[in-house]
């Protein structure tokens, strides 16, 4: 059985080791007690240094203690140690520099290389302290103890106008975690709607977090900037330089569309797309792209905001406008009716619909009523709000880019719970620096510290089932 003392140790220990004044000791009176043994006396020694804050001294004495308790022991100690100096300040690193003690020194640096992500800071100890280890140190080398328990915490709008997002984005999380492949870690979800960032931060770094997912919000992204020291994954562009980010649109989709139009030798080009939100921004950088090369042309016609003049619009692209006013000017020279079918333009080589389901849906069959059999092409825009797998018969023919989730919806059924769920196994990786995951939203790479992805590119078939579009 573990004695008693120990156990109060690894009990305060697992408390965190802060800074407290330094009381002055009871005077007792005098009785009567039997000699402690030398692990009793650095036990006690340990229990002293640990009420005043002396985390050099506790680590020394512990390392000290360590040959005289059991493996188990020397193991949760080891533990205990690594968590103490996870946690520590920059003043208490400070203070065990300035000890002279070469095991609080050698703490000190794994503290510091730890804190700043690196993959292996036992290396730089070593080094550093001519290729010794302390016992302990030396022990979450051997038994990799380091870290034992990942501890997330997840910054979220879970009330309020954005909590569907943040609630999706939620069970992702949940579900990566709950997935057998899964390391041992904790998450625990703080609400961002009307709260401060900086008190939500304090209680994630009361609870002992190592990592931080999210904000998703540019103005709490901005405010957690401004205070936090520890790894972020933030759901959104980053601000001031801070933190990994991972953004739910892919960053480099109008590059991918990009290649594979120039992999399919498309050189003119007919554009449909909105002329507002996530469609324009994806719209212009794909035409800054694509006109790039001389050799390259484009037509882009605005989608109208109402689906009235959805056919009026693909008309003035295809030039059935120009072809019927032909029309009306011969009738008026004729001076009678005359029987007539609209001639499209056919130097056209692919269509870009940069607009949702629901209205591509709508624009895709004019194609075959105007005898115009050329490949049409998406975008991430396609993907619903709920996969459901529901063929979509009038989608029958469009490639477009889309997370590979949507070909099995049953594992996560939206785009953004496997968002949620990639974002736990980057969040996880953030000390190794990756170079490429395979995520549920694509093959995800880091550049400039933005991890990005690699989209799977789909194809609805004749009959409108979803398949995977060879290259």
């Amino acid at each position: 059985m573990r004695p008693i003392h120990l156990l109060l140790i690894l009990l305060v220990l697992m408390a965190g080791c802060t800074q407290q004044p330094v009381r002055k000791p009871v005077q007792e009176k005098a009785a009567e007690r039997p000699a402690l043994t030398p692990q009793q006396q650095l036990e006690a020694r340990a229990l002293q240094q640990r009420r005043q804050g002396d985390l050099p001294g506790l680590t020394l004495t512990l390392e000290q203690l360590a040959p005289l308790v059991s493996e188990g022991d020397r193991r949760a100690l080891a533990v205990a140690l690594h968590d103490a100096w996870r946690r520590a300040d920059a003043v208490q690193i400070e203070a065990a520099w300035e000890s002279g003690v070469p095991a609080a020194g050698a703490w000190a640096l794994y503290a510091e290389r730890l804190q700043a992500g690196d993959a292996d800071p036992l290396s730089s100890v070593r080094l550093l302290f001519d290729s010794r280890e302390t016992p302990l140190l030396s022990l979450l080398r051997r038994q990799a103890l380091a870290p034992v328990r990942r501890n997330l915490a997840v910054l979220l709008p879970l009330s309020g106008p954005y909590a569907q997002v943040g609630l999706a984005v939620r069970n992702g999380l949940v579900r990566a975690a709950l997935s057998p492949a899964s390391p041992e870690l904790t998450l625990r979800f703080y609400d961002t709607h009307g709260a401060d960032i900086d008190t939500l931060y304090q209680q994630a770094r009361d609870a002992g977090a190592d990592v931080i997912i999210g904000p998703l919000l540019p103005d709490n992204i901005t405010a957690l900037s401004k205070i936090s020291t520890l790894p972020t994954l933030l759901l959104n562009r980053p601000a001031n330089g801070f933190g990994d980010a991972f953004p739910f649109q892919t960053l480099s989709e109008a590059a991918q569309l990009n290649a594979r139009l120039r992999q399919a030798r498309i050189r003119r080009l007919g554009i449909l797309f909105e002329d507002h939100g996530r469609a324009l921004t994806l719209r212009n950088a794909f035409a800054r792209l694509w006109l790039a090369d001389v050799g390259q042309r484009a037509d882009s016609v605005p989608l109208p905001h109402t689906n009235r003049t959805l056919r009026s619009t693909l008309d003035q692209l295809l030039h059935v406008d120009r072809s019927k006013a032909r029309r009306w000017a011969l009738q008026r020279q004729l001076g009678h009716r005359l029987v007539f079918a609209p001639r499209a333009r056919h130097d056209l080589q692919a269509l870009l619909l940069l607009t949702d389901a629901r209205r591509t849906a709508v624009l895709n069959p004019l194609m075959s009523f105007y005898d115009i059999d050329i490949p049409r092409y998406g975008s991430s825009l396609l993907m619903p709000e709920r996969f459901d797998g529901r063929p979509q018969p009038d989608l029958a023919g469009v490639r477009f880019p889309a997370f590979p989730a949507m070909l099995a919806p049953g594992a996560l059924p939206s785009p953004l719970e496997a968002w949620g769920h990639d974002a736990l196994q980057v969040a996880l990786h953030l000390d190794r620096r990756h170079g490429c995951l395979v995520g549920r939203t694509g093959h995800i790479s880091l550049r400039d510290r933005i991890h990005d992805r690699l989209l799977q590119w789909l194809q609805y078939s004749s009959h409108g089932q979803l398949t995977k579009d060879a290259p």
